[in-house]
């Protein structure tokens, strides 16, 4: 029954013709397209093979020379240069190297300290905060709260999860 009022329905008839009108032209458009593509790809580099790509040879010495690469290789390095040498890098490996329901609990301490850091100067400044921002700030201060109670638990699930 179902096939027979989508068969009949008027409706659905003339999505389909016009779907059909539409998309013959847009298809004979893509074909001649990608034939002109071709042709001119032809007529650039002759007939046959196209040209193969540079060996990585050639091409690190194409690139090599280039100022745009390396600022954007020192951009990319620098950050990974610094790290090496930051006290901030002490600090974290500290970090790293406490349990990891150590670190959970730890977690759930910045996420509390974040939310109520927020919501005091978000009340000195005088911002309103509607419902769904205390809604949010509720919700994110309970999990916080959940992760420093029963820290045990979630280093559980990630030792689990890990494992798999």
């Amino acid at each position: 029954m179902v096939r027979e009022v989508f068969e009949g329905s008027m409706l659905l008839g003339a999505v389909r013709q016009v779907g059909r009108s539409v998309l013959r032209p847009v298809r004979r458009a893509a074909q001649w397209l990608q034939q002109t593509n071709a042709r001119i790809a032809v007529g650039l580099r002759g007939r046959g093979a196209p040209a193969p790509p540079p060996a990585p040879e050639q091409f690190d010495a194409i690139v090599s020379d280039s100022r745009v690469v390396r600022a954007l290789s020192a951009c990319v390095n620098a950050p990974f240069d610094a790290w090496e040498g930051a006290r901030t890098r002490r600090f974290v490996d500290a970090v790293l190297a406490l349990d990891l329901a150590v670190r959970v609990r730890l977690i759930g301490w910045a996420l509390l300290v974040a939310v109520l850091t927020h919501t005091v100067v978000m009340a000195v400044l005088r911002v309103h905060v509607f419902q769904l921002g205390w809604t949010f700030r509720g919700v994110v201060a309970v999990a916080a709260t959940i992760l420093m109670w029963r820290p045990d638990v979630f280093a559980a699930a990630w030792r689990d999860r890990a494992h798999r």
